[in-house]
């Protein structure tokens, strides 16, 4: 099969992939957005990383929607469990608390009706509806999780948020264990093994997905999380782990500092409303 008939096969088949654990707050919007998509998925399967809540039962009230179980626990199970349900076509991937333009699928699939697309991966930006200066914090967070890795590495990085890549090269990815998620990044484990195997991720930026902001913003927390970041780049014995380390250290001061202001903005109004 050549290259454009591979890419015409590719433009009717995607399969969105969320994996869940407790979600039950933020499901329902999720698949919301994704029923009311202007070319609709070839599926969507919902990953329950052994939930304790309503999430499955939520889920279960969209008829388009596939539950898989994954027994392990932690994103990269849950992710991997999906992705191998998904056997052709592309996979897309989004988190529960995504909220996708109604465009997506239909970007997402024009990209890969393109021939010269069809293998590379894409990613895309996102903006954090729960937190102020959205349009500065979209273009902060494009800077150091896009930009800067791409300038460090080659290759712009995955956002799990946000992103898409053939069945067929997950299925050459997923060869041998990865990389602990609580100690280590999964989205940046799944973008270095990709860069290490030539595979180019693309950013597709006019596809903006909304995500809410959830890691605690203590500095003590949210060194922890991003130390994972660097910690990964590291295990790839990329000498850019101590840029990124750095940058991350910075980045939780920025962010630290911005949530102050927050929160004594609200306390002010709360004192003259």
């Amino acid at each position: 099969m050549n290259n454009t008939k591979k890419a015409l096969a590719f433009t009717t088949s995607i399969t969105i992939v969320v994996p869940c654990y407790n979600e039950e707050d933020n499901i329902g919007s999720c698949l919301q957005a994704i029923s009311e998509q202007s070319t609709k998925p070839t599926g969507v399967i919902v990953v329950d990383n052994n939930c304790t809540d309503n999430t499955v039962s939520i889920a279960k009230n969209y008829k388009f929607v596939t539950i898989v179980r994954a027994k392990d626990q932690g994103i990269s199970y849950a992710r991997n469990a999906g992705f191998r349900e998904v056997k052709t076509g592309i996979i897309g991937r989004i988190d529960a608390d995504s909220i996708v333009p109604k465009d997506w699928v239909e970007k997402i699939l024009h990209y890969y009706s393109n021939s010269q697309n069809i293998n590379s991966a894409v990613t895309g930006p996102i903006f954090i509806r729960n937190r102020p200066f959205r349009k500065i914090v979209k273009m902060f967070f494009t800077l150091q999780y896009y930009r800067i890795p791409r300038l460090l590495t080659g290759n712009y990085a995955f956002n799990g948020s946000n992103m898409a890549l053939p069945a067929g090269m997950w299925a050459k990815l997923d060869n041998k264990p990865w990389l602990d998620d609580i100690r280590y990044h999964e989205d940046s484990d799944l973008s270095l093994r990709a860069s290490a195997r030539g595979i180019k991720i693309n950013f597709m930026s006019n596809n903006v997905v909304s995500i809410l902001q959830r890691t605690s913003l203590q500095q003590a927390d949210l060194i922890q999380y991003l130390s994972r970041w660097y910690l990964t780049y590291k295990k790839y014995d990329y000498k850019s782990w101590r840029v990124l380390a750095v940058l991350c250290f910075v980045s939780t001061y920025i962010v630290a500092f911005s949530a102050h202001i927050e929160t004594a903005q609200r306390a002010i109004l709360k004192k003259f409303a």
